[in-house]
């Protein structure tokens, strides 16, 4: 990971770099500034997801190009609420587990049109409001959008499996439901004989 840092940032989040070989040393923590909408923070990383997957954050925007199937390791936790936009470029199978997890600003994902399958829980806790799957999607995993603030989503036929509470936690019914702790108010757009809507 390569991360260029503005000298004239204030330490409020910590980005860990791992810099040795064993996995209890060897993390350097970089500060920087909370982004805010307007301020771009000049933070720029770089790395790659994936055998033929590489990815640049630059100005709030995460670019994911390539092409095949995400690591399953992939994760872009560390960047937090620095993140208000995803974008896929190529052919882009698959979006790994907890890919997105925690990433609060996260408001915007395009989706690449090839994508097969989005893993556990990446999308949790995100701030995603609406989103359409592409044709050709066919599993959705456990708990993707939990506790996020997702209001609307486009399923379409081709999705044949999706994962328990993907949409959000359900509450025993005498108990209230804090909006944000839960998806489960999300709008899902399909055909009436379709998997999604069975589920």
């Amino acid at each position: 990971i390569t991360l260029l840092l503005s000298s004239s940032l204030i330490s409020n989040v910590a980005f860990a770099e791992h810099t040795g070989d064993n996995e209890n040393d060897g993390f350097q923590v970089i500060d920087y500034e909370n982004p805010v909408p307007g301020n771009t923070g000049e933070i720029v990383a770089r790395g790659t997801a994936g055998d033929h997957i590489s990815w640049l954050f630059q100005n709030h925007v995460l670019t994911i190009t390539g092409y095949g199937e995400m690591s399953t390791d992939t994760e872009f936790s560390f960047l937090g609420s620095s993140v208000f936009q995803v974008v896929f470029e190529g052919d882009i199978l698959t979006i790994s587990d907890r890919c997105f997890y925690h990433c609060t600003s996260l408001q915007t994902a395009e989706l690449p049109n090839t994508l097969k399958s989005i893993g556990d829980s990446a999308f949790f806790y995100t701030n995603i409001a609406e989103l359409v799957l592409p044709y050709g999607c066919e599993t959705i995993g456990n708990g993707v959008f939990s506790f996020s603030t997702l209001q609307r989503i486009s399923i379409p036929d081709t999705v044949s499996q999706i994962g328990n509470e993907a949409f959000g936690f359900m509450p025993e019914p005498e108990e209230p439901l804090p909006y944000a702790y839960s998806s489960v108010h999300a709008t899902i757009v399909c055909n009436s004989d379709s998997y999604a809507a069975q589920y």
